[in-house]
Formats: C-alpha cells, structure tokens, sequence
C-alpha cells in the first residue's frame, strides 16, 4: 500500500458511497413526491402557490422536466458506481436537489414578475 494513505484505510470500502446514495434517493425521492403534488395542481389548475406563479414557457417546461432529470440522474449515477467512480456518482446522484434549488433561485432573482 502507498504510505500516502494512513495505515488501515480500506480503499474498497464502498460502505459512504452506499450512505450517501441512500441520502440522494431520500432527497431526490422526496422533492419527486411534492413535484407530483405541484404538478397536479399546475396542470388541473386548482391549486394555490404554483397557479399563481404563472409558469409560461421554459419555466414550466424546466419544472415538469424534474423526473426526467431525476432518471437520468439515477441511471447515470449507477453506471459511475458499477465504473467504481464512487465520489462522480454521487455528484450525479445528488444533481436533482442542487439543480432544484437553483431552479428556486432562479425562480425568485431572474424570473420577471
């Protein structure tokens, strides 16, 4: 073993990666369902906060892409985890919650009112 690393450190341990996968679905996983929620109320009309934001064109094409991104998300992260690029997959992994909250964001500084 290379004496850079401290002595007894598994470099085959994947034990994180599978605690922080674990974290990204419960995160991902979580916003899908309230986006299910917000989405089916978007779309029949009849609910409060998200009618009245009034999503036109690439905002509500951007807000009702969230499972797709969450999807490909999963599937490019698993492919990562079976490369045994551990830490690249659980970026991947945690991409839909950071790309909601700049979508937020981006929803309160950018978006004309």
């Amino acid at each position: 073993m290379d004496e850079a690393f401290p002595s007894g450190l598994d470099l085959n341990d994947r034990s994180p990666t599978v605690y922080g996968w674990v974290l990204m679905l419960l995160g991902g996983g979580g916003l899908l369902y309230f986006w299910v929620m917000g989405a089916i109320g978007l779309l029949t009309g009849n609910a409060g906060t998200i009618v009245l934001l009034q999503l036109e064109g690439a905002w509500r094409v951007l807000f009702l892409a969230y499972p797709a991104v969450f999807l490909v998300s999963l599937v490019l992260g698993a492919a990562l985890v079976a490369l045994k690029k551990d830490l690249a997959s659980l970026g991947v992994a945690g991409a839909p919650v950071a790309l909601s909250v700049v979508y937020y964001l981006a929803l309160l500084y950018l978006r004309p009112v």
